[in-house]
């Protein structure tokens, strides 16, 4: 019996043997863990992070969160022009001469010549805006001399023709905010008309 009891007590100290050995190898206080079970413990979450002072685009504006606000005042924008029609009526003779004889001679006529510019604007743009961006108005009606000379044995003719070309212009008014962002307020619409002179001198033989 004293012998059985001793075979028990040996089995109990050989089985808690690893355990003890076990024990004793483990290092003291807290053990690295690689990154990939880090993650798949977290889910890549950092639960032990300080607060992030990230004021990114997605942060509502930048300035830590605070919504953006009105930088300047709304202000309008030219930003499209487009030509609608244009005509080219034919010329009107306005002076003809000719030269039977057999040297060239001087000739000098006048005619008048006309350049004119005129826009009106859709409701709510400003006139300063127009102004400042199509230009001023003006109708200029002149009287030119024509000094030049005529061959021998040949006929002049002078022409002249107003053609008009029409456009029309769209403007918007934008907002300005702190964010570098701008917004749209509204549109409105504009048309002009530019008139000229076409001068067209047609000499043939007789």
């Amino acid at each position: 019996m004293k012998t059985f009891n001793l075979f028990l007590a040996a089995l109990v100290v050989f089985v808690q043997l690893p355990a003890l050995s076990f024990a004793a190898a483990a290092p003291e206080g807290p053990a690295a863990v690689s990154p990939d079970v880090l993650h798949s413990v977290t889910g890549g979450v950092c639960t032990n992070c300080p607060p992030s002072n990230d004021t990114g685009a997605g942060g509502g504006g930048g300035g830590g969160g605070r919504a953006p606000t009105e930088k300047g005042s709304p202000y309008w924008e030219l930003t499209s022009t487009r030509l609608t029609s244009q005509t080219n009526p034919g010329g009107t003779l306005v002076y003809q001469t000719q030269n039977r004889s057999n040297s060239k001679v001087a000739i000098q006529f006048t005619f008048t010549r006309r350049e004119s510019y005129n826009w009106s604007g859709g409701a709510g743009i400003p006139g300063n805006v127009l102004t400042a961006s199509l230009g001023k108005t003006y109708d200029n009606t002149s009287q030119v001399r024509l000094n030049t000379s005529l061959p021998a044995q040949s006929r002049l003719k002078f022409y002249t023709s107003h053609p008009t070309s029409r456009y029309s212009h769209s403007f918007t008014q934008y907002q300005d905010w702190s964010d570098g962002s701008r917004q749209a307020l509204r549109s409105g619409s504009a048309s002009s008309s530019q008139l000229s002179t076409n001068e067209t001198l047609v000499v043939n033989p007789l």
